[in-house]
């Protein structure tokens, strides 16, 4: 596609003509044509993207003999581009010279394409898409296997995991209706059987100095007190709490200090007494899935956030890099002027000096 600056929107008393200067400054390579031999200078076009001039000039013109002079000029970090001119650089007007000279157009083109300041484009945008495909597959991936979103969210996703693997093993455990707790009797001696375990594996990662009696003692009574049938057939994990307090172990309760490869008995803290009596971890499986569902909402509204975030910042780093841009060109602008300044004033002192010495 050609951009002729002639035949661009053009608007009555504006000294600046932006319509033009929207569509050839955005431009990579520029066709000029003279009319006469004057000199063109490409530094006083204000553009980052034109890398590339051809200025033809003709020879003879309005004649049966018309000629046409072919100059090529580019920056210095575009490589070389054919087809090269010959010697001299003057073509007869035909089909061979448009042939020529579109050839040499699609070239610098292409040529101007490997410079350092596309280069640096491509590479961006390039780096930017493949990463966006990359985040969008490990997304969709990590939604289809049921695995944590991001490495990011691993923290909050830690008491999903637990609970995840809580329900697995009361799924491998499944509860055995209690028959010795009488009528009130509503809890599993499984369950129990299972505390009871925990509570023996607590005390055997206990030190060596601790007595065995007192460990057995301490199962025994673990034991007593979670088979024990009472009216309200309740337990209070308050009570089990106790026991890494009286052996000097750490009774941290927080969420952020438990892992997945630690001891079973470190698990405890999640089971707060509740109403009725019964852990929480081992209630109704549809109230658990529903918790998780508004974690991993929450979690999503957080990341939908963060992208929010990502994308403002990336915005104002391109505002900030095009007010660079301006203040590069305004301080060359001004360093232009300034030599332009300085060489009017050289000339003027050359002509008071040239009319003192004809005096």
């Amino acid at each position: 596609m050609f951009h002729v600056s002639t035949l661009l929107p053009y608007t009555e008393n504006d000294s600046q003509q932006l319509q033009r200067k929207r569509h050839i400054g955005n431009d990579i390579v520029a066709i000029v044509f003279q009319e006469e031999n004057t000199p063109f200078a490409p530094d006083l076009i204000a553009s980052n993207f034109l890398h590339s001039y051809v200025v033809v000039q003709p020879v003879e013109p309005c004649t049966p003999n018309t000629r046409y002079r072919v100059s090529i000029t580019a920056r210095k970090d575009v490589p070389f581009f054919g087809p090269t001119l010959p010697l001299p650089s003057i073509f007869e007007k035909g089909e061979d010279f448009r042939e020529f000279l579109l050839t040499k157009l699609i070239n610098a083109e292409l040529a101007c394409y490997r410079a350092e300041r596309f280069a640096k484009l491509e590479e961006r945008t390039r780096a930017s898409l493949l990463s966006v495909l990359v985040e969008d597959l490990r997304q969709q991936t990590n939604e289809y296997l049921g695995l944590q979103e991001s490495p990011e969210t691993q923290k909050t996703n830690r008491f999903t995991d637990i609970v995840k693997k809580v329900l697995e093993r009361s799924k491998n455990n499944p509860p055995k209706v209690s028959t010795a707790g009488g009528a009130g009797g509503g809890v599993s001696n499984n369950m129990f059987s299972s505390i009871t375990q925990r509570s023996t594996t607590e005390s055997q990662s206990l030190s060596d100095g601790t007595p065995k009696s007192t460990r057995s003692k301490a199962s025994k009574e673990s034991a007593e007190h979670c088979s024990g049938g009472s009216d309200n057939s309740s337990v209070n994990s308050n009570e089990f709490e106790v026991h890494p307090v009286a052996h000097n172990e750490d009774s941290d309760t927080g969420l952020e200090s438990m892992s997945s490869a630690e001891t079973l008995h470190k698990r405890y803290p999640l089971c707060v007494g509740t109403e009725e009596g019964m852990c929480s971890l081992h209630g109704d499986p549809s109230g658990i899935i529903s918790q998780i569902e508004t974690l991993k909402q929450e979690i999503n509204k957080l990341k939908c956030e963060k992208y929010d975030l990502i994308r403002k910042n990336t915005a104002f780093q391109r505002d900030i890099r095009k007010l660079k841009e301006k203040d590069m060109r305004l301080q060359g602008d001004l360093h232009n002027s300034t030599k332009e300044i300085s060489r009017l004033q050289s000339l003027m002192n050359d002509l008071g000096t040239a009319q003192v010495s004809a005096v």
